[in-house]
């Protein structure tokens, strides 16, 4: 097959500096067995393309650019950039909005079917703001209904998507079988627990933060380590200042996938607080090297409750400390998660994924009928 992706941003030149892990190894395996295009939005400042890991990419070169006048300059470019290339058999928007808009465009003037794929907050409502409509949901709603099929990276995101009339299939992306290492062999006894997420109100760190005091209250030698970037100025290490935590918060700042890692593998909890996630991709890294988690009950947290993960409650912190220190206080019941997590990540992994996209597209094209499509242009 010849595949057209489409994405915000999240391929490097480098193949790892900043990139975005999941959707490196999900590439990197589709390229393995077929043409891969890829049109980045926004990775560069400037128009740029480059080959990595056998797929082809052309970025659009709108970084830091937003709004209708960013989408205007990525359908102008994208059409250009086209107009040269070989058409492909199928187009990929991931994301919904303008990367998907644009993988909408491109299907219909190649007479090529779309998919879609839900992998952010498209759906969600704004923390501590009410449900309400908005340019952007409308969009994704716009290109969802004109993809041949639409993924969702949990049970979660499309029952969320499905209040919208809008029907997905589950494909969460997996990790790669050298993520995994040998065999999970956790320790007895520890305290150390672990965040993986940037630090944003999505992540919700200042409910993490309340649940981690209440823990230190029952725990006094548990540490919580942070791997994140920074996008609110220091606003959570304040409020680990304010707490009395300093010295039981470790903050990493921004980790590279070795990094994070290491950090899996020292840890005794992967502790989750985000007030939503389409799929939550460090669940799955931690998964994979027998980790268990904690978290509210978002993305795949909410699907694996008390089968791989201890789900409670959005924003509720003493819920969120109440269920780290059950599994703090239980070996054999955090070691058991800790097994089943793995036996999941590796029935998931980055292969899986890739075959079960593969299926899809094969789907879309066999079922494709040219001209039956949207009448979306450049």
């Amino acid at each position: 097959m010849r595949i057209g992706l489409v994405i915000p941003g999240g391929l490097d030149a480098t193949g790892a500096e900043r990139s975005i892990p999941a959707l490196e190894w999900l590439v990197a395996r589709l390229a393995r067995r077929h043409v891969v295009e890829v049109v980045s939005l926004r990775q560069e400042a400037a128009p740029r393309s480059f080959d990595v890991h056998g797929a082809h990419v052309h970025d659009l070169g709108l970084a830091g650019r937003r709004g209708p006048g960013a989408v205007a300059s990525a359908m102008a470019r994208a059409a250009a950039w086209l107009s040269r290339r070989e058409a492909v058999d199928v187009w990929h928007g991931l994301w919904l909005g303008t990367p998907a808009a644009i993988a909408v465009a491109a299907a219909a003037w190649q007479r090529r079917p779309m998919v879609a794929s839900i992998m952010g907050t498209e759906f969600a409502d704004a923390p501590g703001q009410p449900a309400r409509s908005s340019p952007g949901r409308a969009l994704a709603r716009w290109t969802a209904r004109r993809a041949a099929r639409v993924t969702a990276g949990s049970t979660f995101q499309a029952a969320q998507a499905q209040r919208h009339g809008i029907r997905c299939t589950v494909v969460p992306l997996g990790v790669p079988r050298e993520w995994f290492g040998d065999a999970p062999r956790r320790a007895r006894g520890g305290q150390r627990l672990l965040h993986v997420g940037d630090l944003n109100r999505w992540k919700d760190q200042v409910t993490l933060l309340d649940a981690f005091a209440i823990v230190r209250a029952h725990h006094p030698g548990a540490h919580l380590d942070i791997a994140g970037i920074d996008t609110l100025d220091g606003a959570i290490q304040r409020a680990a200042t304010a707490r009395g935590l300093d010295d039981a918060v470790t903050f990493h700042g921004k980790a590279g996938r070795d990094a994070v890692r290491a950090l899996c593998v020292d840890a005794t909890l992967l502790v989750m607080s985000s007030r939503h996630e389409s799929q939550c991709v460090a669940v799955v890294e931690a998964a994979a090297v027998g980790l268990a988690t904690v978290g509210t009950r978002v993305g795949l947290i909410a699907d694996g409750d008390a089968a791989w993960t201890q789900a409670v409650p959005v924003g509720d912190a003493p819920a969120l400390a109440a269920a780290v220190c059950t599994l703090l206080d239980d070996d054999a019941r955090r070691l058991h998660l800790g097994t089943t997590a793995h036996a999941w990540a590796a029935a998931h992994d980055a292969d899986w994924t890739a075959s079960q996209f593969e299926a899809i597209y094969a789907d879309a094209i066999a079922r494709h009928r040219p001209g039956t499509g949207g009448a979306a242009t450049f």
